[in-house]
């Protein structure tokens, strides 16, 4: 399963570059290792609210009650998103997967190849991976990453059976792209 999400989320990215943007922040939720669904980070202005956005994401997953998510976005993406240095000079596509208890980064670094034009103008680039992803302690992480991950594992109290729902629908209507499996 882990290899499949992997691949998908890569594979997602690729074709959002050839488009001419990179992978919008996105969270993959589980329980019990099966996939709930995912959210895309909603369009948002530099800065605070970038930040917000991101950090917003976590009510999906804490609403659904989830024992493990996935994390994945582009390192200069957030760098430029939250006003931040970027954690690296490259390109790259971060991906974290997490429970409460651990979380583990698979950084894919890539060298980006300009393959032509949109119709839109805008550059449609090709990724050239220049690392596999090897797993390494989710440290250091952009602060907002690291508090969408913390946050993602405070469960909500307020006893409704529908909480999910209810939580999917008012992040959808922020304008977060929502698609639900479970």
């Amino acid at each position: 399963m882990w290899r499949a999400v992997v691949s998908g989320i890569k594979a997602g990215h690729v074709e959002t570059m050839r488009q001419g943007f990179v992978l919008k922040p996105q969270l993959h939720a589980f329980v019990g290792g099966r996939l709930l669904g995912y959210i895309q980070l909603r369009p948002v202005r530099r800065g605070e609210d970038a930040r917000t956005g991101i950090v917003e994401m976590s009510g999906f997953a804490a609403a659904a009650g989830a024992d493990e998510v996935v994390v994945a976005w582009e390192t200069q993406d957030i760098a430029v998103a939250c006003e931040l240095p970027a954690r690296h000079e490259s390109a790259g596509l971060n991906i974290v997967r997490a429970t409460a208890d651990e979380s583990t980064l698979y950084p894919f670094a890539y060298r980006e190849q300009q393959i032509g034009l949109t119709d839109a103008g805008l550059a449609s680039i090709a990724p050239q991976w220049t690392s596999t992803g090897a797993a390494q302690p989710a440290t250091n992480l952009e602060p907002a990453i690291s508090a969408l991950l913390e946050f993602s594992f405070r469960p909500y109290e307020n006893g409704s059976h529908d909480l999910f729902q209810q939580s999917a629908a008012l992040l959808e209507s922020q304008g977060h792209r929502i698609r639900l499996t479970a």
